[in-house]
């Protein structure tokens, strides 16, 4: 569907997206993907090892794939 609306690139809002066939998906049809990272903002006080925990679960998962763009 969005490579038929000619999308270059798809918002991973918060990572909602996690599984490994929409990267794939992505990889294939040259689609770019911008992943948010979880907890970028949202922590009250700031969690920063929260954060940083889980922007280098996202890099080291998603690395692999070149339509990372974000």
């Amino acid at each position: 569907m969005h490579r038929a609306m000619h999308f270059t690139m798809i918002r991973n809002w918060v990572g909602s997206s996690n599984r490994e066939e929409f990267y794939a998906a992505c990889d294939r049809h040259g689609i770019m993907v911008w992943n948010d990272f979880p907890n970028a903002w949202s922590m009250d006080p700031p969690d920063h090892e929260a954060f940083l925990s889980a922007a280098r679960d996202t890099v080291l998962r998603y690395r692999i794939h070149p339509n990372v763009a974000v």
